[in-house]
C-alpha cells in the first residue's frame, strides 16, 4: 500500500501535465513527442500484465 498510493498520485499529476502538453503542442512541430510518448505510456502496463504470474514466486 505504501507503493500504490504515491504511485497513483504521481500518475494523476503526470497524466494531467501530459494532457496539457499534448493540447498545447497540437498544431506544432513538437506534436510527434506527444504522440510518441502517449503510445509508449499506453503500452507500458502491458509489460506488467505479462510479468504478473511471476509475482508469487518472488514473494515466497
Amino acid at each position: 500500500m505504501l507503493l500504490i498510493v504515491p504511485t497513483l498520485i504521481l500518475a494523476y499529476i503526470f497524466g494531467v501535465l501530459k494532457g496539457i502538453f499534448d493540447f498545447r503542442m497540437q498544431r506544432r512541430k513538437l506534436n510527434f513527442l506527444g504522440n510518441g510518448t502517449t503510445w509508449l505510456f499506453i503500452s507500458m502496463p502491458d509489460l506488467f500484465h505479462h510479468r504478473r504470474p511471476d509475482w508469487p514466486d518472488v514473494l515466497i
